[in-house]
């Protein structure tokens, strides 16, 4: 029989495929199947169970994938103007990795089952 997905991999998940990772990559990393990964939503409407005032797990998943694909932005934002701010590209590239490593410590290790 098939196990569900824990919250902590949903929210990995959604991290890591709001990151750029690919399905199959994702699915790799945590011994998924890339179906599984591939039906993880990202959104797409209203959550049933808000309406009603309760909140899952998958919405705090979803808010940190969110978190994480700003401070990736904000690195790829960096990589393409670094000329307005630094003479060298040897001056951005601690910042621009520092952005990346920051965006990749805000996931949730996958959970022991």
């Amino acid at each position: 029989m098939a196990q569900r997905l824990s919250s902590d991999e949903r929210a990995r998940i959604e991290a890591m495929r709001a990151a750029g990772s690919s399905v199959d990559d994702v699915a790799r990393h945590l011994g998924r199947h890339r179906s599984t990964v591939y039906r993880v939503n990202l959104g797409g409407g209203e959550c049933p169970l808000l309406l009603i005032g309760i909140e899952p797990d998958r919405i705090d998943g979803i808010e940190l994938a969110r978190r994480v694909r700003r401070k990736l932005d904000e690195a790829e934002a960096l990589r393409e103007s670094w000329r307005d701010a630094y003479p060298k590209w040897g001056n951005a590239k601690p910042v621009y990795e520092a952005l990346r490593n920051e965006a990749l410590a805000m996931m949730p290790p996958v959970a022991e089952q």
